[in-house]
Parts: C-alpha cells; structure tokens; sequence
C-alpha cells in the first residue's frame, strides 16, 4: 500500500513541478514563486538515512526562512520517517489543507459518463454538441487560450499568469488541456498529465455562473477519452475534504479514495 501511495506522491510532484528542489536525505524541499502550498512543501516520501532528523528539520525551517515563508511539509501514509507527523505536532507545526486523493479505472469513468458503447471509445461530449452553445476545445500543449481560461476560474490575476505558465512549461510528461466554452466564453477547465499508466486530473475549474450545468462532467468524460487513446489505464485526483461538491461529481463518475494528506505548517 505504501509504495502504491508513494508512486501517486512521486506523480503529482512530476505533475505540478517547483520553481526550486532541493534534495536533502531523500527529502525534496519544493519552493516556488507562486502561492501554492504544494509547490511550496517538504515531500517527505523517501529517506536515505545520511542526516539525523533533528538536522533535516533545522536544515528545512532554515530553507523557507531564507524564502520568507512558514516550514511545510506534505504529510501522506508514505511520509518517512514514521511518526514525522507527530514530531512536527510537537514542534508545534498545524494541520491544514486536508485532502482526499482519489482513484478510478479509465474504462469505469467512460462507461458512467458515455453509457452507450459505441460513444465510450471517442472523445465526443456526453452532452448534444452545440445543445446549449458549447464547444469543447482539446489541447496537447499549453496554450493562452487555455492558460487565460484557468486563471480567469482561479481568480489567479493576470500578474500569475507568467509564473503559472513557467510552472506548466516544466512538466516534462506527456499531458492535454480541456475547456470548454458556451457561446465563446471559458466555463470549465481541466488537464491531464500521463505517467506510468496514470492519468492524473489537474485544475478542473468551473466559472461560477456556469456551475451545475454538466460542464465538470465533460471535461472529465474527455479526459478520460483522451487517457484511454493513449493506453492508460486508471486517473487520479486530489480533492480538499471541504469541497463536497467536488467530492459528489467525482464519486458519481466512479472515483474512490485510496488516502489522505495534510499540510503541516510551523507556527512562525
């Protein structure tokens, strides 16, 4: 269970790449530029035995202090050495952001989005094309037209545009970019990025005033295509416990969870 865990740990880091990593033991201390706790968090999933603990923690409030930031780790099953987390409780590091990461087969996500078997092996809308004005747009390179959609769901501001697209620009695996448009305006977006036989499902966004409307729903069904046309064989996802809604579009398309992680923030 633990490797399998450690394997999901390994392909989101490839998938949402820091500006900085720094080794350190086994550890990988990611920092970036942009505000993002991920990309600004000890992955502490691996552990070669060279440097006592004690060090490594002084080595890592040094690193982020020097940054300007608080010291945070990404704590998972995987997380070594055991026990970590209550160390860090000790030290007075907080719980936040926990978050559920979820698993499911390509073909289950096909078949409850595209019930009808010839549908279930294209990349066509689970909902009538041009219905409702729609247009489902893919694409397997960054583009501005997907890149200012995304930003424009996250609310990021144009001044994180560069460093988003620095960030995306980093990601070395093969990967697609789904939005979806109503009558020539962005309503939803997502992307996939594919390692190993994993489909991993990133930044899906839905614009407030298109919720509820089935959008989520076909970006889902088309990266599952997508996934599919490349032979892989299941997807992943990270969702924040208090986001139910998310949570409820994810279990109706068949994703289940295989763990938690939380953030382990210091005090200062």
């Amino acid at each position: 269970m633990k490797d399998e865990i450690r394997l999901m740990e390994e392909l989101a880091m490839n998938a949402w790449p820091a500006e900085l990593v720094e080794p350190l033991d086994g550890w990988r201390i990611r920092w970036h530029r942009m505000a993002s706790r991920r990309v600004n968090s000890v992955w502490p999933n691996d552990w070669d035995g060279q440097v006592p603990l004690a060090i490594k923690l002084e080595k890592v409030e040094l690193f982020y202090t020097l940054r300007g930031q608080p010291a945070r780790y990404q704590i998972c099953p995987a997380a070594l050495p055991d026990g970590l987390d209550e160390v860090l409780e000790t030290r007075g590091y907080t719980v936040d952001g926990v978050t559920a990461v979820q698993v499911v087969e390509v073909p289950e996500v096909l078949a409850r989005i595209f019930p009808s078997p010839p549908r279930a092996n294209t990349l066509r809308r689970p909902l009538p094309a041009g219905e409702r004005g729609e247009e489902v747009k893919i694409f397997e390179t960054l583009t501005d037209e997907w890149l200012e959609g995304y930003c424009l769901m996250q609310e990021a501001g144009v001044k994180n545009v560069p460093s988003r697209r620095e960030a995306l620009g980093r990601v070395v695996a093969p990967g697609v970019y789904v939005l979806v448009c109503v009558n020539g305006e962005a309503a939803a977006v997502g992307r996939g990025v594919l390692e190993r036989g994993w489909l991993g499902v990133f930044g899906m966004s839905i614009r407030r005033e298109f919720r509820r409307r089935g959008y989520a729903t076909e970006v889902l069904g088309t990266l599952a295509g997508w996934a599919q046309l490349y032979d892989a064989e299941k997807m992943y996802l990270q969702v924040l416990e208090n986001n139910p809604g998310a949570k409820a579009l994810y279990e109706k398309v068949g994703f289940e969870t295989l763990y938690h992680y939380h953030y382990r923030e210091s005090p200062h």
